[in-house]
């Protein structure tokens, strides 16, 4: 029996289509799709550009598929220019049958209280929710990270469980641009474009993803998904 696929991208895109209309960016032709030559010609990439008025600034996302033996699914929502709210980073790795990998997180703005409050701290309860699914670990601190990102090791009969994990932490950022957009002082506009900036500039170093890429689809194609599709 074909085993089924748990595609991050595609329950991301469904949510979001559901709330907002979502307009698909023409990509060129060697950016959308790209065989490797790497491993014996086996790998090959997909990737995906949306976007939707001002409520979403850009939904990247990007499938590697390794022969068919295993994946790699990433993805980041940044929502519009004007807004405060929380960079929605997903990533998945699967062994066909075997393990999956996920990560799931908002990445901060600001660290004042009152963003905390309003934006990380809902996440609290999500995460403790999701406390029960074996694998679920602890993920490595980083500059990037809330303090309640989904991150773990799941065997084959749980890989369903983190795509319901995925859905609670996409369904609470959606609801953030349902609501009224506000006005913001220069020295908080600054301190979030700021921080936008810092998050383009050196995420691709922090992430786990970028030395996998590398070596899977080279180091120059790797470098364009980062630059031209994810980013």
């Amino acid at each position: 029996m074909k085993e089924r696929i748990l595609d991050f991208s595609a329950i991301v895109k469904e949510t979001l289509m559901d709330k907002f209309p979502l307009q698909e960016i023409t990509l060129p032709e060697d950016l959308r799709f790209f065989n490797s030559k790497r491993l014996l010609g086996f790998v090959c990439a997909e990737n995906h550009i949306f976007t939707s008025n001002s409520k979403i600034k850009k939904l990247a996302c990007s499938y590697v598929n390794i022969g068919g033996i295993a994946g790699i699914s990433m993805g980041i929502v940044y929502p519009g220019n004007e807004s405060d709210i929380p960079i929605l980073i997903f990533e998945k790795m699967e062994l066909n049958r075997i393990i999956t990998f996920a990560f799931i997180d908002f990445v901060p703005l600001s660290r004042r209280a009152d963003y905390q409050k309003k934006y990380i701290e809902p996440l609290k309860l999500i995460n403790e929710d999701l406390d029960f699914l074996p694998g679920k670990i602890n993920s490595t601190p980083s500059p990037f990270n809330s303090p309640y990102p989904f991150s773990g090791y799941f065997k084959r009969h749980h890989k369903f469980s983190v795509g319901v994990a995925l859905e609670r932490y996409l369904e609470l950022w959606a609801s953030f641009l349902g609501k009224e957009p506000l006005t913001f002082s220069p020295e908080y506009r600054e301190e979030i474009n700021s921080n936008k900036e810092k998050f383009k500039e050196e995420y691709p170093s922090a992430s786990r993803s970028t030395k996998i890429l590398r070596f899977l689809l080279g180091k120059n194609f790797a470098k364009r998904l980062w630059q031209e599709v994810l980013f």
